[in-house]
């Protein structure tokens, strides 16, 4: 692990979700361009298919980093979303790497891709003994993306932003949301046979617990620990009350059994010679046997 991050330190890219977004960019110019023209597909040459990857397409393990989502309906439409969704998850990226440093930041992001790889391997061999389920979903970066949300979610949840720029919501419950999407996704997609989008899944929160599961873990026995100790101090609480309740006096005689409730106008004071607090009424006070 010293040599992986010694590395890092050494090599880290600097502002690395910048040159990502430019990838992005220039590939969704690109494949708009070419579909137009010459109805090619760049996006659907560059997404990780595992179909495609172990047909030999290994550049596919790199490229769908760089590929965007489909979003909106038209080609104006478009380009609006995806402007938003670079500008959102470039400002996410930069916080995470301003958080962590470069070198922190660049191991999360490959983890992410490493997961991706894996996952995506896991899904063809599934298909490949079972191959009754079939594989409809591609890999792209909305995959990296979503996980870098949760991450930031997780570091800065009390961060508002505005839906649709109107709705102000603060991120810890958004990414709640996109957690237990994610979740609902992997049983989803298993029940309808989509072995790549569960594997999708998948992989986002495997990479997130890689990184965040052992705070989760602290935080729950952390958090148990303190409920067993409120219930250790509510149940002192109740017993002292309980003995308040029984005990209706607060100085009571060794001797004679007088208290301060049977008689008020009674003195009581403790024995210094005695062990312990022994305490007597000004009868017995100095008449007694010093125990």
């Amino acid at each position: 692990m010293k040599k992986v991050r010694s590395f890092f330190n050494k090599y880290a890219i600097e502002n690395l979700m910048t040159y990502i977004i430019a990838g992005n960019v220039i590939v969704f110019v690109l494949d708009a361009i070419l579909s137009n023209r010459f109805d090619f597909d760049l996006a659907g040459w560059l997404t990780l298919n595992p179909i495609d990857l172990f047909k030999g397409q290994v550049w596919r393990l790199f490229t769908f980093v760089f590929v965007l989502p489909e979003l909106g309906t038209g080609f104006f439409d478009m380009i609006l979303w995806n402007v938003m969704v670079c500008y959102f998850y470039h400002w996410i990226g930069s916080s995470l790497e301003g958080y962590y440093g470069a070198p922190r930041f660049n191991m999360m992001y490959l983890s992410g891709v490493l997961c991706c790889w894996v996952f995506c391997a896991l899904s063809y061999v599934f298909n490949w003994f079972a191959p009754s389920w079939f594989v409809f979903s591609e890999m792209s970066s909305s995959l990296l993306n979503t996980g870098l949300f949760l991450a930031f979610a997780t570091l800065f949840p009390e961060v508002q932003i505005r839906i649709f720029f109107i709705i102000p919501i603060k991120v810890k419950w958004l990414g709640i949301i996109h957690f237990a999407l994610l979740v609902l996704e992997v049983f989803n997609s298993v029940v309808f046979g989509d072995i790549l989008m569960a594997m999708t899944a998948l992989a986002v929160l495997t990479n997130y617990f890689i990184w965040f599961g052992k705070d989760w873990a602290e935080r729950g026995w952390i958090l148990g620990k303190n409920k067993v100790r409120k219930a250790q101090y509510k149940s002192k609480i109740v017993k002292v009350k309980a003995k308040n309740v029984t005990k209706n006096y607060r100085h009571k005689c060794c001797v004679c059994g007088k208290t301060d409730e049977s008689h008020p106008n009674m003195q009581f004071r403790y024995c210094v010679k005695c062990s312990g607090l022994k305490e007597y009424c000004m009868d017995h006070i100095n008449n007694h046997t010093h125990e």
